[in-house]
């Protein structure tokens, strides 16, 4: 469910990946690629090809976005100079976001069913797929740095989400039977005193 803009572009690049597109950007050599891959299927199991070169001192972040922006052809966004509007948070789980190192952050001015995404892989096809169906737009590609992503799921979710597990605590069947049974056992004479109004405790004394 991608862009009509994406279907130029990804076309050509389901048989290229990101190492590719940092030889052919020049930004790492042949050998660097090759170390890199090996040592994501030995030391780094799980770790995204950037990350293994940022790690290893062979590239950085920005350097990675830059040759990503170059090679696809799209723009790079920065996520610290915009706000996302609430109906754009609401649309993908902070869980989803931080699994690809994405995150929405605006509909498309002239069509409201093409969904502005800031990706720190924009090759990754699967994740382009899942957040289409997970919100039923197509999905405009944008490049941005993972920690520039990272700070921005902070920012918008770490509080939402503290809020939601605290609401789920609150409101648990077993938190209430435990505030049932406290509220039952208190003595009677403070249950009196925190249900009477001000004038009931005045007539109570006379």
């Amino acid at each position: 469910m991608l862009g009509g803009n994406m279907d130029n572009l990804v076309g050509g690049s389901r048989k290229k990946r990101l190492g590719d597109l940092l030889v052919d950007a020049g930004v790492i050599t042949q050998d660097q690629l090759m170390q890199a891959l090996q040592i994501q299927k030995t030391e780094k199991k799980g770790y995204r090809l950037g990350v293994v070169l940022i790690d290893l001192g062979m590239t950085d972040e920005k350097q990675i976005m830059d040759a990503l922006k170059m090679q696809l052809k799209i723009e790079s966004i920065d996520l610290s100079t915009i706000r996302i509007p609430e109906e754009i948070i609401r649309l993908v789980e902070e869980s989803v976001l931080r699994k690809y190192m994405l995150i929405p952050f605006q509909f498309n001015e002239k069509n409201p069913n093409l969904l502005k995404v800031a990706m720190s892989d924009p090759l990754d096809i699967r994740a382009m797929d899942d957040i289409s169906i997970i919100t039923g737009c197509q999905v405009e590609r944008y490049v941005a740095t993972p920690s520039d992503i990272a700070a921005a799921i902070d920012r918008y979710y770490g509080n939402a989400e503290a809020l939601r597990r605290r609401f789920s605590e609150i409101s648990s069947p077993l938190t209430i039977l435990i505030r049932a049974i406290k509220a039952a056992c208190r003595p009677i004479s403070c249950r009196i005193a925190s249900c009477s109004t001000p004038s009931t405790r005045n007539r109570m004394r006379t």
